[in-house]
């Protein structure tokens, strides 16, 4: 008996190591930026990293595997006169499928239904079912072992330290829960989740945060037209103050065409100010809501537009977008306006490159927030 477990464990030991597999890849990320703004003038700030990767299946079942990448990167801003070097671990995970279940354990990227509020890694796990009628997943992760340097927590108690190779993010424990009807009614699909968050660095000031989301989406009765509607009440308490509550909402009607990718979206997202029973929106994961000079976070802004896309050759994408800025700190105020512009090319598969063009123009009264970012980047994979 012993033996007959002794010979099934080398076999597949053997059969994983054939099957494993591992790679890399370089990035340049070359971008031209008016910042600080202080003269106007474009400045460089300059991006490099190299990532290897590895993979190979475990289990019984084909669908299982392990996978983990790792990255260096360096980076010089010189109209900050920063300068970056970084490690991370930016993935680490099993993942084990039985029938309609998925466990996925170690360092993996989460993201609630919105996309704006926790998109980002996390060291946990997450179990997921999935049937054709319905699909639930429960998540729970620590934050305190993630590189800040990579990703960004909105805590106020927080500084990141530019100069550590690996600099510790804030830790935070972040559990939820999503649940998806697929076809709820026709082809309509509803979802809802919830999160919660708490820090778990007892020297810091308790920082609790809880949201509520739910999520409708699916296509029209005209051909070629879809939308998503999604909601977000959030809950945030620092210290021993109370809950304040915000809300976060975002729609968007999408119309794919025929021929060549085409793909046109009218979007609008809002996060709300002091407006009625609400206060500021506060996420969890740092996300830049504008292109303007100051960056803001999705909190007391108003943000509508249009967005395209267009494949004229099977290997080339054309992407291009345009938004009103709306100030929602209080009242309703205009803020600016901001254009994107984007070309990818898949030269070869081992060979990526795009060139973006953004600019974000301030209304008259704070004309400093003007910024205007132009960006190269090749990836080179191996």
């Amino acid at each position: 008996m012993k033996k007959s477990v002794l010979t099934a464990l080398l076999v597949s030991a053997g059969l994983s190591a054939f099957a494993f597999d591992f790679g890399g890849s370089f990035v340049n990320n070359s971008k031209l930026a008016n910042q600080p703004a202080s003269d106007g003038d474009l400045r460089l700030h300059q991006k490099n990293a190299v990532s290897l990767w590895i993979s190979t299946p475990f289990g019984s079942s084909a669908d299982s595997y392990f996978t983990a990448a790792g990255k260096y990167q360096f980076e010089r801003d010189f109209g900050n006169d920063l300068t970056i070097n970084a490690l991370d671990l930016s993935l680490c995970k099993a993942v084990y499928v039985e029938d309609e279940f998925t466990i996925t354990a170690g360092r993996f990227a989460q993201s609630d239904l919105s996309g704006l509020v926790y998109c980002q890694n996390g060291d946990g796990c997450s179990i997921n079912f999935e049937s054709p009628v319905f699909k639930c997943t429960g998540y729970g992760f620590y934050t305190g072992f993630l590189n800040s340097q990579f990703v960004t927590i909105l805590d106020e108690d927080y500084t990141a330290d530019s100069d550590k190779l690996y600099d510790r993010a804030p830790a935070y424990l972040v559990t939820g829960a999503k649940a998806v009807l697929p076809y709820f009614l026709g082809e309509q699909s509803v979802s809802a989740e919830g999160i919660f968050t708490a820090n778990m660095d007892s020297s810091k000031r308790a920082h609790t945060r809880v949201y509520a989301e739910a999520a409708l989406e699916g296509p029209l009765f005209i051909n070629g037209f879809y939308y998503n509607i999604t909601g977000v009440i959030g809950f945030n308490k620092t210290g021993s103050g109370d809950f304040s509550m915000g809300n976060l909402s975002k729609g968007s009607l999408t119309w794919y065409g025929d021929t060549k990718g085409l793909c046109v979206a009218a979007n609008s997202v809002y996060a709300s100010g002091h407006q009625g029973p609400f206060d500021n929106f506060r996420g969890f994961t740092s996300q830049t809501a504008t292109a303007a000079l100051t960056e803001p976070e999705w909190s007391g802004i108003f943000v509508n537009g249009l967005s395209a896309s267009v494949k004229p050759t099977a290997n080339m994408l054309l992407s291009a977008s345009a938004d009103a800025v709306i100030h929602a700190a209080s009242s309703f105020k205009y803020a600016g306006f901001q254009y994107d512009a984007n070309i990818e090319y898949q030269a070869t598969s081992d060979i990526y490159a795009a060139a973006n063009i953004v600019q974000y123009l301030a209304s008259e009264d704070s004309d400093t927030n003007n910024k205007t970012e132009i960006t190269l980047k090749v990836i080179v994979t191996f």
